[in-house]
């Protein structure tokens, strides 16, 4: 069943549905299945606008009238918090409306590596939230993917693991030691970076700047416009994972100016090239010098509602270990 989001009414009964959750303690909604798929029922049988329009002018739209019905009802329920609505499929101007993820992915390396450039054109096209299923959704995930996966995606937007229900359990406890460890601290990278997470959000909102960027952001250079494996957080936090099997080492490029090497605690000088070791345990990230990065000088527990926003705030210092 796909309801007629071009139609008014078709929006007011997705919405009351949306309010019903909300009645019973939803506070946010994943939106799935949302590029209306005809499967035995032929195209030109599958009309939308009431009957009026053809399929062809309906489908792409699709996503983005069901979460605008669903954004509708969080805002006029719960005006007082930030909805929080992502969705699988979108068409322009889904990023105002909510966040997305990118689908049904594979727990492989390729995919993984495909999850850049994918992520930076999502970004490049407005949609500030974003983020993929790690360490993929279908297949089962080895150890090495799972840590290399969550290295390269601990600063996405949007971080969550999922999995189809016959693959094997990929929780990060699953694995055991080294890999929990070494998922651990990709996650606690984040939660000390959380606060410059909010700061680029907050540029975001107010010019339009994308979240997510590729080099070509920081540095107009043909290298920089060449490079798709590594990518920005605003203008001075940068991402340079590994990406392929059994890799302990990759080049990367730095953009002009001074970086701090996360992995291996120094300093680098940018507007180059740098083969630099990564073993497994290495977290691929690059803090620009003189750029105020805030940071939470207490990491929560067990929730970010533990998080006091002032007096946690901290600024992180050149050379400081970040976790």
């Amino acid at each position: 069943l796909f309801p007629d989001f071009l139609t008014a009414a078709g929006r007011r009964w997705w919405s009351a549905q949306v309010r019903e959750y909300l009645q019973h303690g939803f506070a946010g909604f994943w939106i799935d299945m949302n590029d209306p798929s005809t499967g035995a029922v032929d195209p030109r049988d599958m009309l939308f606008d009431g009957g009026g329009a053809p399929h062809w002018m309906g489908h792409n739209p699709y996503a983005n009238g069901m979460a605008r019905a669903t954004l509708e009802a969080l805002q006029e329920y719960s005006r007082d918090e930030p909805p929080f609505l992502i969705s699988r499929g979108g068409f322009t101007g889904i990023g105002a409306l909510c966040g997305v993820w990118m689908g049904d992915n594979f727990s492989n390396w390729h995919h993984l590596r495909q999850s850049i450039p994918m992520a930076l054109n999502l970004s490049l096209s407005g949609v500030p939230l974003l983020g993929a299923d790690v360490p993929g959704f279908g297949g089962d995930a080895e150890p090495e993917l799972m840590e290399r996966w969550y290295q390269a995606h601990c600063l996405f937007p949007l971080l969550r693991n999922h999995s189809v229900q016959n693959a094997i359990r990929q929780e990060p406890w699953v694995f055991g030691e080294p890999t929990t460890g070494r998922v651990r601290r990709a996650i606690l990278a984040r939660y000390r970076l959380l606060p410059y997470l909010r700061k680029c959000f907050a540029e975001h909102a107010r010019s339009g700047s994308p979240v997510l960027r590729p080099l070509l952001a920081a540095w107009d250079s043909e290298a920089a416009r060449a490079c798709e494996d590594q990518y920005l957080l605003g203008q001075a936090v940068l991402v340079a994972p590994i990406l392929q099997p059994g890799a302990d080492s990759r080049r990367v490029l730095l953009p002009p100016g001074e970086w701090w090497c996360v992995s291996e605690g120094r300093a680098l000088q940018g507007g180059r090239w740098h083969h630099l070791s990564m073993p497994p345990d290495a977290l691929p990230l690059f803090l620009r010098r003189n750029a105020e990065i805030p940071v939470l000088r207490h990491l929560p527990k067990r929730s970010t509602q533990e998080i006091d926003w002032q007096r946690d705030l901290a600024v992180w210092q050149w050379g400081e270990p970040l976790v």
